[in-house]
């Protein structure tokens, strides 16, 4: 259907010293275009586990590059106590569209963490606290889709 935009997403690994780091698994996931997000037991409705979720590994180079779909915000579940606590503190449940990354290698501390998009709804009151000014990546595009490069 017509929401569903293509992300071009890639990047390079490094070390601390700026090398590049070759065969680093890189775990992605993200939510569908439609906002639904697996992994929360049936909240998003019934869906793979691993639904929109994938694994790349790094070249000898330290690159690697991977076509998906732009997500969309979600809601988080709100019908038990995460929902009531945050209707109480005067917000809302909505998490802006992000992508998740988790990047291992032996020898390696692992590194999780996400990006999101800049202009995106709910960027500037994630219910969550989770965007930081550092993770929010400015518009691109390349080869005719939007992009975002790590």
């Amino acid at each position: 259907s017509d929401d569903h935009k293509p992300l071009l997403l890639h990047g390079t690994v490094k070390d601390d010293a700026g090398r590049a780091v070759s065969d680093a698994v890189i775990d992605i996931w993200h939510s569908t275009p439609d906002g639904r997000y697996s992994g929360f037991g049936g909240y998003h409705g019934d869906m793979p586990v691993d639904y929109y979720r994938g694994k790349v590994r790094t070249d000898a180079q330290g690159q690697w590059r991977v076509q998906t779909t732009l997500p969309a915000p979600y809601q988080i579940p709100n019908k038990g106590p995460t929902g009531a606590l945050l209707t109480m503190m005067g917000s809302h449940t909505w998490r802006p569209a992000h992508v998740h990354f988790k990047i291992r290698k032996d020898g390696f501390e692992a590194l999780t963490t996400q990006y999101y998009f800049e202009g995106g709804e709910w960027v500037d009151s994630d219910c969550c606290n989770g965007v930081k000014p550092e993770l929010v990546m400015p518009p691109a595009m390349e080869q005719g889709m939007q992009a975002m490069t790590l």
